[in-house]
């Protein structure tokens, strides 16, 4: 069985080492990447959803270079989006983030899941995304 390398951003490094956790594992050809957000290098969150889900997909794509992947590689992704207020649709975000998501990784389609949630472990954050890459 191959080792698994585990994959770090230096601006989340120590983060994710306190919690025993990776931004992202590399297990053989399988990459998986933990839930990116809508943050800066400083963990402040950007100001909206359209901001904050550009900015988690520039994230991934971050980390997927660090990992030896790209976009491309992406077969599943994984959105969690805070639920919004009053007559807001669910549905509208889910659009805008796969329209984003075209705009970061413009040829990549991979299976996808978008499900709504009453928060993320910050209550600034509107939308989390995880993905798993396939690298021959």
């Amino acid at each position: 069985m191959t080792q698994a390398s585990i994959v770090h951003t230096p601006a989340t490094k120590e983060m994710y080492t306190q919690l025993g956790i990776a931004e992202a594992v590399k297990r053989g050809n399988l990459i998986y990447v933990s839930g990116q957000v809508g943050w800066d290098a400083t963990q402040t969150p950007a100001e909206g959803f359209a901001a904050q889900a550009r900015l988690a997909l520039t994230n991934m794509k971050g980390i997927l270079e660090q990992a030896g992947a790209s976009g491309d590689d992406i077969i599943e992704m994984k959105a969690f989006i805070v639920k919004p207020a009053g007559d807001a649709s669910l549905m509208d975000l889910v659009g805008q983030l796969f329209e984003m998501k075209k705009e970061v990784f413009p040829t990549n389609v991979c299976a996808a899941t978008a499900v709504g949630i009453n928060e993320l472990v910050f209550a600034e954050l509107q939308v989390e995304i995880a993905a798993v890459a396939y690298v021959d």
